[in-house]
């Protein structure tokens, strides 16, 4: 699909008007005259479609599948909380990561990539996937939800493994880690698990009963879903902090 065809497919998905899409950026026939292939966007229009899309540049260019990626994310494995679903990874992911879409979707894969790292005990691997998202991320507008939301937090995350404990600290609010009950679950789990630099920041700067402290308020917010397998790496942390 051409780039214009492929801004209209999304548009339209969003059910967005080519008024809501041309914002006021651009014109409304610019943005018609683009669609149609009629004109060729800058780089700064093509940034300004994305952000006001909440996709990157590189998906509005053919990088990766939306469609496979909506399919890959509906699998029903995800939501069984005894069985880690290592075959469906493995053969529909693994073979497949230049399908990941460049959205925000997509990066729900990639944090399904990294769990599947961390319980295989692969942590370099998994140590590099909060450096993918936060690449994804990077020159969105705080107008992005998707970059408001999540964009703090993976910033302490890299912070964390770049060993600068009181930075993670100074920056920290209480709120990251807070996500709606009706929040997908892995949803949920990873934001949980991201939001654990701050106690093992803590941990680390020898504050033990603070992290301690911390560590249990934000494991109240996944008490109803403790007993799933993708909380794994979530009471791996736990083991660190509580010395067990």
């Amino acid at each position: 699909m051409a780039l214009g065809g492929r801004i209209r497919s999304i548009r339209k998905s969003k059910k967005m008007t080519l008024a809501d899409l041309a914002g006021g950026e651009i014109t409304k026939g610019m943005m018609s005259l683009i669609e149609n292939g009629k004109s060729k966007p800058s780089m700064e229009t093509l940034q300004h479609i994305a952000r006001t899309l909440d996709v990157s540049v590189s998906h509005l260019m053919q990088e990766g599948d939306d469609v496979w990626t909506e399919s890959i994310l509906e699998y029903e494995g995800f939501t069984d909380n005894f069985n880690f679903p290592y075959a469906f990874i493995e053969e529909e992911i693994l073979k497949n990561l230049d399908k990941v879409a460049q959205n925000s979707r997509g990066m729900e894969v990639y944090n399904i990539l990294r769990m599947y790292y961390r319980m295989k005990g692969k942590h370099e691997i998994a140590d590099e996937y909060p450096a993918r998202v936060d690449a994804f991320l990077e020159g969105r507008t705080v107008k992005n939800a998707s970059a408001k939301y999540y964009r703090n937090i993976f910033e302490l995350e890299l912070t964390y493994f770049q060993e600068d404990y009181q930075e993670v600290v100074d920056g920290y609010r209480d709120d990251m880690y807070i996500r709606p009950l009706a929040q997908h679950p892995i949803d949920r789990i990873i934001m949980a698990v991201r939001s654990s630099v701050y106690p093992l920041s803590l941990h680390h700067l020898g504050r033990e009963e603070e992290a301690r402290a911390e560590f249990e308020k934000i494991e109240e917010t996944i008490e109803d879903i403790s007993d799933s397998v993708f909380t794994k790496e979530f009471y791996m942390i736990k083991d660190i902090i509580f010395e067990k």
